[in-house]
C-alpha cells in the first residue's frame, strides 16, 4: 500500500513539474497567431484608398525596380520553318509597393504575409516583344501574388510555354547550335519610369526536365536599351545558348565514311568476277539515298551544311571510280577477245599482254587518284568545321 502511496506521489509530482516547464516553455518561446477577421481587417486596410492604375513609388521621379527571374521546365521541339522554340518555365516578377506596408503587431503579430489577387494591385504589364501570335501580359488575372509586410511584393505565375526566336547555324549540322532569346519590355510607360534587373544573371534549371535531342550550353539574363527616333526604352534579354546532341545522328554520319572507304575496294576485285560495275552502281545508289535522308532531316534554312559538300564530294568521286571502273573493264574485254583469238602472229600476243597491262594501269590510277580524292575532300570538311 505505501508503495502505492510513493508511486503515485511520484506520479503527481511528475505532472506538476510537466505542466510547469510547458507553460515557462509557451511563454517563452509562444508562436503568435492570426485569424480570418486579422486577414480580412489587413486586406481592407491595405486597399483603402488603394488605385492600382497608379504605379508605385511615393517619388515618381524615382524608377520602380523590377526584379526578374526564370525557372525552365523543358524545352519544346525547334520550329524550323518559323525558327522559334518553345521554353516551357515560370517567370517571376518582384518590385517593392509602398502602399502595400503594414505593422505585423497590428495584426496579432504573426501576419507577415499575405496573399493578393493580381486583379486588385498594381502590376507591371510584361509583354513579349516580337511575339508571333496575340501579345498577351505575362502577369493576367486568376491568380494571386504574395506581398509581405514591408511592401515587397513576389508574383510567380503558372509555367506556360514562351515561344522564342532563335538564330539557326547548321553549319555543322548534326553538330549545330541554337541560340534562342526572349525580349521583355514593360508596356505603357517611359525608360524614366522603370528599371528592369534581372535577380540572376542565369535560368534557374533546379526544376529542368532533360531533354533528348538539346542539351543546353549555357543561358543569361541581361537589360538592354533600345533607341527608336530618340525615344529609349529597356528590354530584358532572356538568352538560352543550345548545342545539338549528336548521339542520335551518328547513324546517317558512320556509312558515309564506311562507303568512302568501300568504293575505293572496286580496285581490288578481279575483273573475271564480273562485280566490279554493280559493285560500284551499288554504292553510288546507296550515298545518293544517304544524301536524300540526310536532306529530309536538315532544318530548312539557307544555310548549306558542311555535311552535305562531304555527300556531294562522295557521290563526285563515286561517279568518277564507275567510269575508271568502266574504263578499265574495256581493256580487259579487248584483251580477253584477242587472246581467244587462235592466231600464230607473236605481235598478237605482245599486244594483248599489252592491252592487259593496260587495265591494270587504269585501275592503279584511279585507286590513287580516287584515293587522293578521298582524303582531301574529308580534310578540306574537317578544316572548315574546324576553322570556320
Amino acid at each position: 500500500m505505501s508503495q502505492l502511496v510513493k508511486q503515485g506521489y511520484y506520479y503527481s509530482t511528475y505532472s506538476e513539474a510537466m505542466k510547469v516547464f510547458l507553460t515557462i516553455y509557451f511563454l517563452l518561446y509562444a508562436v503568435e497567431a492570426y485569424t480570418f477577421a486579422n486577414i480580412s481587417k489587413l486586406q481592407k486596410d491595405l486597399f483603402t484608398n488603394y488605385e492600382k492604375e497608379i504605379r508605385p513609388g511615393e517619388n515618381q521621379t524615382i524608377k520602380t525596380e523590377i526584379k526578374i527571374s526564370f525557372y525552365l521546365r523543358s524545352i519544346k521541339e525547334f520550329q524550323e520553318i518559323d525558327r522559334k522554340m518553345g521554353l516551357v518555365g515560370t517567370l517571376g516578377v518582384e518590385w517593392r509597393d509602398v502602399r502595400l506596408v503594414w505593422n505585423p503587431p497590428d495584426y496579432d503579430g504573426g501576419l507577415n504575409q499575405t496573399f493578393l489577387p493580381v486583379d486588385k494591385i498594381w502590376t507591371p504589364y510584361l509583354v513579349l516583344t516580337k511575339s508571333q501570335e496575340e501579345i498577351q501580359p505575362i502577369l493576367s488575372n486568376g491568380f494571386f501574388c504574395s506581398v509581405w509586410y514591408d511592401g515587397n511584393v513576389s508574383c510567380l505565375p503558372p509555367p506556360t510555354t514562351f515561344e522564342a526566336l532563335c538564330s539557326a547555324n547548321i553549319t555543322y549540322y548534326p553538330f549545330d547550335t541554337r541560340r534562342c532569346i526572349l525580349q521583355l519590355y514593360v508596356s505603357g510607360y517611359f525608360y524614366s519610369d522603370f528599371k528592369l534587373i534581372p535577380k540572376s544573371d542565369t535560368f534557374n534549371r533546379d526544376m529542368f526536365v532533360y531533354d533528348g535531342q538539346w542539351s543546353i550550353t549555357s543561358t543569361s539574363i541581361y537589360p538592354f536599351t533600345h533607341h527608336i527616333d530618340n525615344i529609349s526604352f529597356e528590354l530584358l534579354y532572356l538568352a538560352i545558348n543550345l548545342e545539338r546532341r549528336p548521339e542520335t545522328y551518328l547513324w546517317q554520319i558512320s556509312p558515309m565514311f564506311v562507303l568512302s572507304v568501300l568504293q575505293l575496294l572496286v580496285f581490288v576485285l578481279p575483273d573475271e568476277s564480273g562485280e566490279r560495275v554493280g559493285f560500284s552502281l551499288t554504292i553510288l545508289l546507296a550515298e545518293v539515298i544517304f544524301l536524300t535522308i540526310t536532306e529530309e532531316k536538315l532544318p530548312k534554312t539557307s544555310d548549306v551544311p558542311i555535311l552535305v559538300f562531304k555527300q556531294f564530294g562522295d557521290i563526285f568521286t563515286s561517279i568518277a571510280i564507275l567510269s575508271g571502273v568502266i574504263w578499265a573493264s574495256r581493256c580487259y574485254d579487248k584483251a580477253k577477245s584477242k587472246e581467244s583469238e587462235k592466231t600464230e602472229e607473236t605481235p598478237g600476243v605482245e599486244q594483248t599482254k599489252d592491252e592487259n597491262m593496260s587495265g591494270k594501269s587504269v585501275d592503279k590510277l584511279f585507286l590513287i587518284v580516287c584515293s587522293l580524292y578521298t582524303v582531301l575532300i574529308n580534310f578540306f570538311c574537317y578544316m572548315l568545321a574546324k576553322f570556320s
